[in-house]
């Protein structure tokens, strides 16, 4: 879990850090939000649905590779939701992968004859949208991947260190000190769901039933022209596409979100970072 006590942007505004995950800012200016959270300084919210939050309210809005996980005809209904809890002349910023990286990136090393590398463009475009169990294919890279090369190049383009970053090996002492009472009631709720899909024949289970952890399921595709454009149908003005490190929002980049105290991209350069303004 990784928690940020302060934060060097100006104070008495507030932030909304939507599907935040693991990474949210404990402070007075910050109102965090998600799913399923895991700690008392988390909200839960459901997501697609009106925001419990007051129109005018936030000086921004962030949202850290959430839109992909949205079936595609809720995303439109989450932005105009974003759009009204900003302030006028507001920021939203979005990070989410970027298809035409991927593409442009796959292609630049078929041309130059890396096949190892393509074949992870492939995965990294699609396995999300087609994994039926937890890790998929990218847990397989990360795990049986031995040259550091390729290793270094996977970092690059999604942040995690292999073996390390994504799906590490956690003791059961580790696990017992980290449990709250919300992760023992997410815990206990999906052991009866586990329970219940048991009972289902075994052809609907392999074609019906998706075995992944809550927000690993990629649901569509983007990249800065698709996008701009919705957010330009629900309002928004100037978008703009940033990068982990800069931001027209001051100090934002201190808020450690999209850069880890290494100063390293924590999504890699796989991603897309959008900001627009109310």
């Amino acid at each position: 879990m990784n928690v940020w006590h302060n934060s060097t942007m100006m104070n008495s505004k507030k932030y909304l850090n939507l599907a935040c995950g693991d990474y949210f800012i404990v402070s007075a200016d910050w109102v965090n939000a998600d799913w399923a959270p895991k700690t008392r300084y988390v909200k839960q919210v459901d997501l697609l649905r009106r925001l419990p939050y007051s129109d005018f309210t936030f000086d921004l809005v962030y949202c850290s590779h959430f839109l992909e996980h949205i079936p595609r005809d809720q995303v439109r209904k989450f932005l105009e939701e974003c759009y009204r809890v900003l302030k006028v002349g507001s920021i939203i910023r979005l990070a989410l992968p970027d298809f035409e990286n991927i593409a442009r990136e796959y292609i630049k090393n078929i041309d130059a004859g890396n096949f190892l590398q393509s074949e992870f463009n492939i995965v990294e475009m699609i396995d999300q949208c087609v994994r039926t169990e937890s890790g998929g294919e990218l847990i397989k890279w990360y795990r049986n991947t031995k040259d550091s090369y390729l290793n270094s190049y996977m970092q690059s383009r999604t942040g995690y260190i292999s073996g390390n970053a994504i799906y590490p090996s956690i003791t059961n002492i580790h696990r017992i000190k980290k449990l709250t009472f919300k992760k023992i009631l997410i815990k206990i709720q999906l052991a009866v769901i586990k329970s219940v899909t048991f009972l289902f024949p075994s052809w609907y289970k392999q074609y019906h039933i998706i075995n992944t952890a809550t927000g690993e399921s990629h649901k569509w595709v983007y990249d800065f022209y698709s996008l701009a454009k919705i957010l330009g149908e629900v309002g928004f003005r100037s978008v703009v596409k940033s990068d982990a490190f800069s931001s027209i929002i001051p100090g934002f980049s201190e808020t450690l979100l999209d850069v880890d105290e290494k100063s390293r991209s924590r999504k890699g350069f796989q991603s897309m970072y959008i900001e627009a303004v109310k």
